[in-house]
């Protein structure tokens, strides 16, 4: 007999592991009869295992068996006429099709706990209904039947650190100063930082967690926007939490599966309304050593988040390889993929495809809007701005300066034009797209100055194209040092002051300048 799983959670997907496993052959081979294409039947059987999935958690007077059955038998159509089973072994459906059906019941399971963890605890009734329907009981096994609630980050007393200043400041800036936090005497690191975003008039802080007795999930900490010089400590509050589901493994158990996949990176993005979070996953020991990446989406309004997509790099019928490169931004979800026939060969880049966040639904947010040319290769970092897709790329032929190729960034805007930009210094330091208000581009280089101390000097210059006439070729800097700067979409964030007692938390937003300047 399988071990229960210890947290509300698993509870619910390993009933609907049970239910799929238990209603998935009959359902299959009606639809199969019923449906007049291979892939009407895959649609509709994802369909009715996702509305089950959905109804787990409403716990309706009658067994859950008997829910499942009468969603099954006496529902409209396309279900309505489906034959009940008649005691013959049927044959399950392509194993494919149950992973994918089964990946699909764990999204809606953690979308509907998203929910539920405003709503507090309702796991008892869900207990009793998984014991029954595997046949055995909670006996001096010591389920725990409260998840795990991710710790605030602890707050310091106090909540203004004074008049707030800014030292050092821009020379001449076209930024503007929107939010300044003290950080007292807490080690600004342990806020995740270089994960933050800007969403909804609001500071969001991310962190990973991964619990040894529940899956990895991201919990979001967040403070509103103000120039006060409050406690960054005091001011933050949780929000949300997003839940990951490790991928599964046809081939072996799914518990032992999901211990062989470790999160290899992930990045929080913010657009529009949604959250947009890519985790990238990892398998250990595997020959081929495949990695899979799975995008989740979060309505910042709602709070609703679900699991949206998986993408594999490797193919599960035959042995290509796949690559994949992602953008967020301007209200957009980008996706381009390079598809290597053989694992070693060259891939072959394929068109852009582009998506817009429409409703507020997770699972339906993405509506695929058109594609762009990808021929010219795989993009490196694109980022998505009001204008288009920016990404820079290395050319073999490129022209060296100091030992490195330079850099060649381009823009390819949303209808499909390409232009040269006129890239950034080539100095070894990194860089970053950033956009006004106005939708006009920039860059931004953050140069490391002192290692010993770990300091910083930042630039910022207008991003033009590389067949400006007049290209004005201005660059605005920081007068001192800072001890961290983060840069996304529209935004900047960096730390000030020389001791732990004096340090700051800046954020500030491209206004942009005015023709004159």
């Amino acid at each position: 007999m399988r071990r229960l799983a210890r947290s509300p959670l698993m509870l619910r997907e390993q009933l609907a592991e049970v239910l799929l496993d238990q209603y998935g052959p009959v359902l299959w081979s009606n639809l199969s009869s019923a449906t007049p294409s291979s892939e009407q039947t895959e649609s509709e059987f994802l369909s009715v295992f996702v509305r089950i999935a959905e109804a787990i958690p409403k716990f309706p007077q009658e067994s859950i068996r008997q829910r499942v059955e009468k969603m099954l038998w006496n529902s409209e159509a396309p279900l309505a006429g489906l034959q009940q089973p008649t005691g013959e072994e049927l044959p399950p459906p392509p194993l494919a099709i149950r992973n994918l059906t089964l990946q699909q019941m764990r999204a809606a399971i953690v979308r509907a706990e998203a929910m539920r963890r405003q709503r507090g605890p309702i796991w008892t009734p869900l207990a009793l209904l998984l014991v029954t329907l595997l046949g055995g009981a909670f006996v001096a096994v010591g389920v725990h039947l409260e998840g795990p609630t991710p710790a605030p980050i602890p707050s310091s007393p106090g909540t203004s650190a004074g008049s707030p200043k800014i030292n050092p400041p821009w020379t001449s800036s076209p930024l503007r100063l929107v939010a300044l936090y003290s950080l007292e005497d807490v080690d600004w690191r342990r806020f995740h930082l270089q994960k933050a975003v800007v969403a909804d008039g609001k500071l969001v802080i991310p962190k990973l967690n991964l619990p040894a007795d529940n899956w990895p999930n991201l919990s979001l900490s967040e403070a509103p926007l103000a120039v006060t010089g409050s406690s960054l400590p005091s001011s933050l509050s949780s929000t949300q939490v997003i839940d990951f589901i490790p991928p599964s493994t046809a081939s072996v158990e799914l518990s032992k599966a999901d211990r062989t996949w470790s999160i290899s990176s992930w990045s929080l993005y913010a657009t529009a309304n949604w959250l947009v979070a890519e985790v990238n996953w990892e398998q250990a020991h595997a020959p081929l050593q495949p990695h899979l990446t799975q995008i989740y989406l979060e309505n910042i309004r709602s709070g609703q988040s679900s699991l949206y997509r998986t993408y594999s790099s490797l193919s599960a019928r035959d042995t290509k390889q796949t690559h994949y490169t992602f953008a967020v931004g301007a209200g957009r979800f980008v996706v381009q993929s390079a598809v290597a026939q053989k694992p070693g060969q060259t891939p072959v880049p394929l068109p852009i495809q582009v998506y817009r966040f429409d409703g507020s639904d997770p699972l339906h947010a993405l509506q695929h809007v058109g594609q762009l040319p990808g021929s010219f290769g795989l993009m490196s970092h694109p980022a998505a701005t009001p204008q288009g897709l920016i990404f820079d790329e290395v050319s073999d032929s490129g022209q060296k300066q100091g030992g490195q190729a330079k850099p060649n960034w381009t823009l390819l805007s949303w209808n499909g034009l390409v232009e040269p930009l006129m890239a950034p210094p080539t100095d070894g330091a990194m860089h970053s797209v950033l956009y006004d208000q106005k939708g006009d581009l920039w860059w931004v280089e953050r140069n490391l100055v002192s290692p010993s101390r770990s300091q910083y000097g930042v630039v910022l210059g207008r991003l033009e194209s590389a067949d400006a006439s007049n290209p004005s070729g201005r660059t605005y800097n920081l007068s001192g040092q800072v001890t961290f700067f983060h840069a996304m979409r529209k935004y900047v964030l960096w730390i000030q002051g020389r001791t732990s007692d004096d340090q700051e938390l800046a954020v500030e937003e491209v206004q942009g300048v005015s023709s004159k300047t």
